[in-house]
């Protein structure tokens, strides 16, 4: 199921999660270097199921390039004026070390730190 992120960067990675969300990933490194950033939401649609879902992402565009000929593909923007970090959800399995680590972006409205 990962294979993709194995492949050159800017193209979907895109897996079921507790078997009803799907979770979009952009497939980032270079070939051979496994390395994606899960997208969490965007605005209006907080939260990476509820994303998918509302922009109609499933299985079927797992491993697609990242472009307008696919159908799916990022567009640049404004940056956002403040960006904040936070320590991961979910890792109930890391050590307390790894689980503190400040690995969770947030853009705009947050500002400083943020407790999940």
């Amino acid at each position: 199921r990962t294979e993709v992120m194995y492949g050159p960067g800017g193209y979907a990675y895109v897996y079921l999660c507790y078997g009803i969300h799907h979770l979009l990933n952009v497939v980032t490194g270079a070939a051979g270097e496994p390395q994606a950033a899960l997208i969490r939401g965007a605005q209006g649609h907080p939260g990476p199921g509820r994303l998918t879902k509302a922009l109609g992402i499933d299985l079927t565009c797992n491993r697609s390039a990242l472009s307008e000929l696919s159908g799916l593909w990022l567009e640049s923007g404004e940056p956002p004026s403040r960006l904040a970090t936070a320590p991961r959800v979910g890792l109930g399995d890391a050590t307390p070390a790894d689980q503190a680590l400040p690995w969770r972006f947030l853009a705009s409205p947050y500002s400083g730190s943020y407790s999940a």
